[in-house]
């Protein structure tokens, strides 16, 4: 598992890299290796599902998982950088 900063760095340089961003080549890679053991239809913590881009949408308890053009308001990122707690993927703070 990648730290949750280095996630976020290899997150942004592949945006950066593409005019469009991809939720399935960039996205979902990311979240598959990192978030879905926890977040699938079988466990779904917190009610979170991360297999499917309309899942994703949707998120979980807390509400939808990010807010698209608005990555500060996004819960999946305050998760991951330690903002909200606690820091995501679990173990890895």
């Amino acid at each position: 598992l990648m730290c949750p900063r280095t996630l976020l760095c290899f997150l942004a340089a592949s945006l950066a890299a593409t005019a469009a961003p991809s939720y399935f080549r960039d996205v979902r890679p990311i979240l598959q290796k990192n978030c879905q053991a926890c977040h699938q239809p079988a466990s779904k913590s917190s009610g979170l599902d991360v297999t499917s881009f309309d899942a994703f949408r949707t998120g979980g308890k807390r509400g939808p998982a990010f807010v698209a053009g608005a990555p500060e308001k996004s819960l999946t990122i305050q998760y991951m950088t330690g903002e909200l707690k606690p820091s995501m993927p679990l173990g890895m703070a």
